[in-house]
């Protein structure tokens, strides 16, 4: 069972910063998002009534900004818990 926590750990690390590269790259990179194929769903929030407008503007930004952060930090949970079991085993006490 530990193995499989650990892969799941190890692909939730790199999806997590695969994902921070992409911001960076987006930040630093100054790309509008608007101008790429994510263009849509900006028209598509365009015609939302502004208050709407506004709220999934900032719901966005943050997700896509720090959503990062949470495949990194269950992926090191995992992987502690995987070596925590597998540290017991090998002591004998688990």
């Amino acid at each position: 069972m530990p193995i499989a926590k650990q892969k799941k750990g190890y692909a939730l690390a790199i999806a997590g910063g695969l994902w921070f590269g992409v911001v960076v790259f987006v930040i630093a990179g100054n790309i509008i998002l608007r101008r790429t194929p994510f263009g849509g769903i900006a028209r598509a929030l365009d015609t939302l009534p502004s208050p709407l407008r506004e709220g999934a503007f900032w719901l966005f930004w943050i997700f896509f900004l720090v959503g990062w952060i949470v495949p990194i930090i269950w992926s090191v949970r995992l992987l502690n818990r995987a070596n925590d079991k597998r540290s017991a085993s090998a002591d004998g006490s688990g």
